[in-house]
């Protein structure tokens, strides 16, 4: 029985995550009590600078205060925030852009954590962030 095991674990086991999954990026920030805080936008393009929608999925919501995603009106910027930077020739197109806010609770102060995945195409990140409500 022992040695047909490995056979069992191997039928049975989780299957790997997909070439497309990146690391987590992890970050530190600060906001007043009853504050707003920017986490970001997300933007998606390709080389031929077409444009498409980021998903962004609430994995951990924060135990104090509120996150908001919403679609805004955006450009192409001249730097990525991760990856490889834009073509020139697609810097200042519009591109829709996924917000993420946080709205800190008015009456609590400490440290709250939420995570993130966002979706641009065939490729996800996750962001996870602890923040200091003081």
């Amino acid at each position: 029985m022992i040695k047909y095991l490995p056979l069992l674990l191997l039928i049975t086991g989780a299957a790997p995550e997909t070439a497309t999954a990146q690391s987590a990026r992890h970050y530190n920030m600060e906001v007043e009590p009853g504050g707003t805080l920017n986490i970001g936008i997300h933007r998606s393009w390709d080389r031929d600078c077409t444009t498409g929608e980021v998903k962004v999925e609430l994995v951990k919501a924060p135990k104090y205060g509120k996150v908001v995603i919403k679609i805004v009106p955006s450009k192409i910027p001249a730097r990525a925030g991760h990856g490889r930077d834009p073509d020139p020739k697609c810097v200042g197109l519009p591109a829709p852009g996924t917000q993420v806010i946080y709205r800190a609770d008015r009456k609590y102060k400490g440290e709250v954590d939420l995570a993130y995945i966002s979706y641009f195409g065939n490729r996800r990140q996750k962001y996870s962030y602890k923040i200091m409500v003081r």
